[in-house]
């Protein structure tokens, strides 16, 4: 029996991206190497997925600096010292903290599939991270003159962009799938207005996608 299935997410870098990361960033390598490097993995991942025969795949996340951080990557009004994140294996990431407004995305998930295009045959998607996850770097205390409503705001704002109308035909894509459940690590906040906040992102930029005409399936 045959059951049509869809990747979704991250898929493990391959060595030799895992060790070029940190040698660009220690000066072993040029920006071009490391390029080189990402759209090797991009191409691999691509064709490995395609070879099982899903009808629309993804390009595994491969050149983003991080699932979760991508779109805010490089900009200047955020600390690296933000909300603790564990995974199931028992390592821990620290998310960014918001320090200043406004708050804006840099780098929109349309740059890393026009990257995959290049190599794909079949329809593809690109992951976005959720708009209930990026609300977690604002921390608990206020930032003087840019308050939690002004930045939830400005970030369904920003992640609605990530959404543009646009025909199929247009990107070579399929409509767009959002995740509409709050970051786990939500429940780590200790203030319940904080929670509710979180919790009410996804829904309304769910909405507004809709009244855009994108697929809400």
């Amino acid at each position: 029996m045959r059951l049509p299935t869809e990747q979704v997410g991250s898929i493990p870098r391959p060595a030799a991206l895992i060790e070029g990361i940190p040698g660009f960033e220690a000066g072993r390598i040029s920006q071009l190497e490391l390029n080189a490097l990402y759209h090797s993995a991009v191409q691999d991942t691509i064709q490995r997925l395609e070879a099982t025969g899903s009808p629309v795949i993804t390009d595994g996340e491969q050149a983003k600096h991080s699932f979760a951080t991508y779109s805010i990557y490089g900009l200047e009004n955020l600390a690296p010292d933000g909300m603790p994140i564990p995974f199931a294996d028992g390592h821990v990431r620290k998310f960014p903290r918001l320090i200043a407004g406004p708050f804006r995305c840099k780098t929109p998930a349309d740059v890393y599939l026009d990257l995959a295009q290049r190599y794909a045959h079949v329809p593809l998607k690109q992951a976005v991270i959720s708009a209930s996850a990026l609300s977690l770097l604002y921390p608990q205390g206020r930032i003087p003159g840019y308050s939690r409503a002004q930045y939830l705001a400005a970030l369904i704002a920003e992640q609605e962009g990530e959404f543009p109308p646009r025909s199929e035909s247009d990107l070579g894509c399929t409509p767009a799938q959002v995740p509409i459940a709050a970051h786990p690590t939500a429940r780590k906040w200790t203030t319940l207005n904080s929670c509710r906040a979180c919790s009410s992102c996804a829904p309304e930029l769910l909405m507004r996608i809709c009244k855009k005409g994108e697929s809400c399936a």
